[in-house]
């Protein structure tokens, strides 16, 4: 889920890049139908990730444990 400065969150199931724009496919048509949305990154605040994530995951992406391992909840 991608959040803009606005505090605005967009759910979101696919997503393309071109330059410094963003083009989202979003997961639910909002209220005027539209299904797709162009951002410039200048707007994102935050990126929400809602499905767990796993160590290979976070390395595959390049990310450094700071010292401690990722604490697993007991769903996963």
């Amino acid at each position: 889920m991608l959040v803009t400065l606005l505090d605005e969150s967009m759910p979101f199931k696919n997503f393309w890049l071109r330059d410094d724009l963003l083009l989202l496919e979003r997961t639910n048509p909002d209220v005027a139908g539209g299904r797709f949305m162009l951002l410039s990154f200048e707007v994102i605040n935050t990126v929400k990730f809602i499905d767990p994530l796993n160590e290979s995951t976070i390395s595959d992406a390049q990310f450094v444990a700071s010292g401690s391992a990722l604490v697993q909840s007991a769903g996963s």
